[in-house]
């Protein structure tokens, strides 16, 4: 059973096994240009996620370490605590940023394809 309530006027479902591509059939120009528009999307997000992330953890390092030192707390237990929750917010921005870069494979064209998402029963 297909689902088009989300479906733009122009998106197609193809219904038929000759919409059907297989990566290994395809001619290695096609090939290329899909690897290509993974690769380069994979390494901006890598690289904007690192800078981010860098961006943030520096932040929330400098905020909870003067909220530390204006408390007068141990410096070894506060460097602790803040290792432990920049390493939790390094991982909850590092999933987002995962699933921003799944949602823009998916979205993309690439070459002269695009993925799509379909039942595997």
């Amino acid at each position: 059973m297909n689902d088009t309530t989300n479906l733009a006027p122009t998106d197609k479902i193809p219904t038929d096994a000759k919409n059907t591509l297989n990566f290994k059939t395809l001619p290695l120009q096609s090939k290329a240009r899909i690897c290509w528009g993974f690769l380069w999307r994979s390494i901006v997000v890598a690289l904007g996620t690192a800078i981010s992330g860098g961006i943030i953890g520096g932040i929330l390092g400098g905020i909870l370490g003067v909220i530390f030192q204006v408390n007068g707390s141990v410096e070894l237990d506060s460097l602790f605590l803040i290792q432990i929750s920049s390493g939790i917010i390094g991982l909850l921005w590092g999933c987002f940023c995962f699933y921003f870069y799944v949602g823009w494979i998916l979205s993309s064209k690439l070459g002269n394809h695009r993925l799509l998402l379909v039942h595997a029963d």
